[in-house]
């Protein structure tokens, strides 16, 4: 008797379940390796850089917070009058309206009529110069236009030594006047720490 060769079946035909989730498997291991793990590694890579951004961020503002707890304690520590004049000198808040108070009443004090005073809204300046990061203070500036009327040299003395004597602190960054008038301009500036 002949033997009939019947041919094996392919294992793909045969098994066609198996097959697909083979290919699946296989092609789910190729889509991992090439755009999953490369995008954990690099998302894993810039957690830890921020990480270490946030830790150092963290150790700036502790260190600051430590330096504002002792000036605090130092600040509490002062005697009530020299407490109250520092509070003069350098306010917490702009307070417009006693600067415009204290200017007339500058200008009276000369001897001098206060004609305009124009004050703009505050700008922050830097911030200590010279003082190390954690021992600076955030100090905004106001700037002043004061038109004065009825100067003569004496009296612009005068006015001038009240500025360097008034106990809030006043910057005089110019002044301007025409030969044979009587009124004088100045750009003052007035400084008060932020909260």
């Amino acid at each position: 008797m002949q033997k009939l060769k019947t041919k094996k079946p392919k294992f793909s035909t045969s098994h066609p379940y198996v097959t697909t989730i083979i290919i699946g498997v296989i092609i789910l291991l190729v889509g991992y390796f090439i755009y999953v793990l490369p995008a954990a590694k690099k998302s894993n890579e810039l957690s830890a850089k921020d990480v270490l951004q946030l830790e150092v961020e963290l150790g700036r503002k502790q260190t600051r917070l430590f330096s504002i707890k002792k000036i605090a304690k130092d600040f509490d520590s002062l005697p009530k009058e020299l407490n109250q004049k520092l509070n003069e000198s350098l306010p917490s808040k702009p307070n417009k309206a006693d600067l415009l108070v204290n200017l007339d009443a500058l200008a009276k004090q000369s001897g001098l009529q206060a004609k305009i005073i124009n004050i703009t809204d505050a700008k922050k300046i830097a911030r200590g110069d010279g003082l190390t990061t954690q021992d600076q203070l955030d100090v905004q500036e106001i700037n002043i236009k004061l038109d004065l009327d009825g100067i003569t040299y004496t009296l612009l003395k005068n006015f001038i030594n009240n500025i360097e004597k008034n106990t809030r602190l006043l910057r005089i960054n110019d002044f301007n006047f025409d030969v044979g008038s009587s009124l004088i301009k100045f750009n003052l500036t007035a400084f008060y720490l932020e909260e």
